[in-house]
């Protein structure tokens, strides 16, 4: 996991914290180390940090967390984060999983679809895609050049 797999800034703070007091020997975390981490070495992250109640976040987030479910938790972060690195490499994703969706029929349709998807899938899907892509632009600059030549 990295802090890119986040996208609210929130998220991306308690993650840094959580990550660097794990890289420093941490064994055992909760909202009290990591809001005195903060204050203590990062006070910008400690303002977004406390602008979104994380002592409250934290606690809560200790309270539900069912250590079972982190596989399944972890590949669909992966996935949603894959998604959004095509979309900032300007490629489209709507065919997977298309956020601006309002009907809930088909909303719930892409999420079960999303939700059968591996990574490894997601991944050759688009590598499939690019590489018809790709030999179609490729046929069309040779078709140019062509033209070029005889013209």
């Amino acid at each position: 996991i990295t802090k890119q797999d986040f996208v609210e800034a929130f998220h991306q703070t308690v993650f840094v914290a959580i990550n660097n007091l794990f890289s420093q020997g941490a064994v055992k975390l909760d909202q009290y180390i990591i809001n005195d981490y903060l204050k203590n070495n990062f006070q910008s992250l400690y303002k977004i940090y406390t602008k979104n109640q994380g002592d409250e976040y934290v606690e809560k987030a200790k309270e539900l967390a069912t250590p079972e479910n982190f596989n399944a938790n972890y590949q669909e972060l992966k996935k949603f984060s894959l998604l959004r690195r095509y979309l900032k490499a300007g490629i489209e994703v709507d065919e997977i999983f298309d956020p601006t969706e309002e009907d809930p029929e088909v909303l719930d349709e892409q999420r079960y679809r999303f939700s059968q998807m591996s990574i490894d899938d997601i991944l050759n899907y688009f590598r499939k895609k690019l590489s018809i892509e790709t030999g179609f632009l490729t046929t069309r600059k040779a078709i140019k050049w062509k033209i070029k030549k005889y013209y």
